[in-house]
């Protein structure tokens, strides 16, 4: 399936070759591109962040090692327990991968189908033609509705 969000939505009555899709997609692989704590203006970079990890765990535990022997980052620690406490200055870029969008045209697609099945490929179209297209089928379902 193309759109794999997890919604819950209730399941319509008509099955899915009675439907149509539209969608206007920017993939995060294409229209996106990483960007620095400084570009995106990270609160982390500009405050200083804490980070909590729970050393009784290997998740934890390795976690923590990084911090300590890989990150490069200046931090102070305390642990209470298997709780460590990593306070990090402000002015170090943070853990989180920052992305900013890229200039470019989203990619504007049709399906036939919906969520539950598409019964053919997506059909990738200019704006103004997926325009054109979306306006045509909207006035069509409500003529047929006028006329049921």
């Amino acid at each position: 399936m193309i759109f794999e969000q997890k919604i819950n939505r209730p399941v319509p009555r008509l099955g899915p070759e009675y439907f149509r899709t539209y969608a206007i997609l920017r993939p995060r692989a294409t229209h996106f591109r990483k960007a620095s704590c400084a570009e995106v203006n990270c609160p982390n970079r500009e405050r200083g962040w804490k980070t909590v990890v729970d050393v009784s765990t290997t998740l934890g535990q390795g976690q923590a090692n990084y911090v300590r022997l890989k990150s490069g980052l200046s931090f102070t620690v305390s642990q209470a327990g298997d709780i460590v406490t990593f306070v990090f200055y402000p002015g170090q870029n943070c853990f989180s991968e920052h992305m900013v969008p890229l200039d470019r045209e989203p990619n504007f697609r049709k399906l036939d189908g919906d969520w539950r099945g598409y019964r053919s490929e997506p059909v990738v179209m200019r704006a103004s033609d997926w325009l054109d297209d979306f306006g045509t089928h909207q006035e069509r379902l409500v003529e047929q509705r006028r006329r049921a």
